[in-house]
């Protein structure tokens, strides 16, 4: 049993992987960073698995890379230089799981943010082709200049989504200051038709 005291978000979003994510499945890291996510799906997968991994910037790209290799992770991951927006144009497959990290890349330049419009696109196409009984995680680190404006957006959307398809659970940290993470968890209870 977890101690509630030392439990962090991304110890969630990775309980959630654990539950959810079988050797062989296909998922979505849709904001790639540093490449923590990416590496753990690609262990939970299996290099017969396939994890998809987004980032508009080069330096994410070679981070996560070289996180991949010295874990002998490279088998399952296909790392892509290009908008999570644009998603649907390189997986033509169900995903079981999909996770977002909204903000900006750390250690890298705080200007490069994720962007209300292409953030909604992407989570509303990851939506679409996840698989009925697969979720997914979007953790909104929103204290940079428009980090509220997209964090209100998912939310917004996140809350239109019909209960009868998706169950959304909102996680937030109600003791911390200075704009601490909020968690969403995405369970897509049956197909939309």
């Amino acid at each position: 049993m977890f101690e509630i005291t030392s439990l962090k978000m991304i110890d969630i979003i990775h309980q959630c992987m654990d539950e959810l994510i079988r050797p062989g499945d296909t998922v979505c890291d849709c904001t790639m960073g540093i490449g923590h996510d990416t590496a753990y799906m690609c262990q939970l997968t299996g290099e017969h698995g396939t994890v998809y991994s987004f980032d508009i910037q080069q330096e994410a790209i070679t981070r996560t890379k070289a996180l991949l290799t010295e874990n002998g992770l490279m088998a399952p991951a296909h790392l892509i230089l290009d908008s999570h927006s644009r998603l649907k144009q390189y997986i033509d497959q169900p995903l079981r799981f999909f996770v977002f990290n909204l903000g900006y890349l750390p250690d890298g330049d705080p200007s490069v943010i994720t962007e209300s419009a292409s953030t909604l696109q992407a989570l509303e196409a990851a939506l679409s082709i996840t698989e009925a009984g697969g979720g997914g995680a979007v953790l909104s680190y929103y204290g940079h200049p428009g980090g509220v404006n997209e964090k209100a957006s998912v939310e917004a959307y996140l809350q239109s989504l019909p209960p009868k398809y998706f169950s959304i659970m909102k996680i937030d940290a109600f003791n911390r200051k200075n704009t601490p993470p909020v968690l969403y968890l995405i369970k897509k209870l049956k197909e939309n038709k």
